[in-house]
């Protein structure tokens, strides 16, 4: 399987680490311990009907999250209205657009503004992909 990487980053220190798998639809996630975020059913094809949102904060206030999606990324693309991914800065749907994505082609890497991003996948009920993959780093000790 390959693995993107997310990096935050620290003051100037790029902190790399290794994930174990998390599918679930929609959380919170405090940069704390290794987690992957993918879509519900990675790598086999999402699940239908889906609305799955995430929260992932950064351990300190002056952090900001870099995210590298997996090359392995496939979501339905109709011009990202029935299946994507979206990225906003913030904890909610009111926080700036950083993207939209959907298609067979992984996003360019993501860097949030703040601390703070906010991850929704929609799914609608026909034609669905493999999904996509991220992993989310945990924090080191300082």
């Amino acid at each position: 399987m390959h693995c993107g990487l997310v990096l935050i980053l620290f003051t100037g220190i790029f902190l790399i680490v290794s994930a174990f798998k998390n599918d679930k639809c929609g959380d919170n996630i405090r940069i704390s311990s290794a987690n992957y975020l993918t879509s519900p059913g990675y790598p086999v094809s999402y699940y239908p009907s889906q609305k799955c949102t995430w929260v992932i904060t950064a351990p300190g206030p002056n952090q900001r999250i870099l995210i590298n999606f997996n090359p392995h990324f496939d979501l339905e693309d109709r011009e990202c209205k029935y299946d994507y991914l979206e990225v906003r800065d913030g904890v909610d749907e009111s926080g700036q657009l950083v993207g939209k994505y959907c298609g067979k082609i992984a996003p360019s890497p993501v860097v949030s503004a703040g601390n703070q991003l906010f991850i929704k996948f929609v799914s609608d009920y026909e034609t669905h992909g493999a999904g996509f993959l991220h992993p989310i780093p945990r924090s080191s000790k300082t």
